[in-house]
């Protein structure tokens, strides 16, 4: 979503979204490069929306940290952050850092899907989903 939270507002709002019985999987970036990034603690709060951590999110956790680059993530879109208070990035961090890096989801005919940020790290071409699964956890 990279920040265009009112945009996707919009667009559920034209298809009829149903937050009583639809959900939503983000496979991560919620923040950064669009105009509304820090709706993402309005998003975080809903029911039905459910994220894993993107390299976006990462890039927050490490800079408030001071482990990350910040000049780095401010090029790919995360100097709003630094025009917010400390205590605000720490919230967010805070916030983002929760997120898991998996979500599975049981479907209703008994199998499973797995939600990654990018791809799953698959080594062998016979490699399993628990593979990938303990190679990122």
């Amino acid at each position: 979503m990279h920040g265009c939270f009112k945009f996707l507002t919009y667009l559920l709002n034209k298809t009829g979204f149903n937050k009583s019985a639809d959900r939503i999987f983000s496979v991560g970036d919620l923040i950064d490069r669009g105009p509304d990034p820090i709706d993402v603690m309005d998003w975080l709060q809903e029911p039905w929306f459910h994220a894993v951590r993107g390299n976006h999110e990462q890039m927050l956790i490490d800079c408030v940290s001071g482990k990350g680059d910040v000049a780095r993530h401010s090029r790919n879109g995360g100097a709003w952050l630094y025009e917010l208070p400390s205590i605000f990035q720490q919230t967010l961090s805070d916030a983002l850092q929760s997120l898991p890096l998996i979500i599975e989801v049981d479907l209703t005919n008994g199998r499973t899907i797995g939600i990654v940020h990018a791809e799953a790290p698959i080594i062998h071409n016979n490699d399993k989903w628990q593979n990938a699964k303990d190679t990122i956890l």
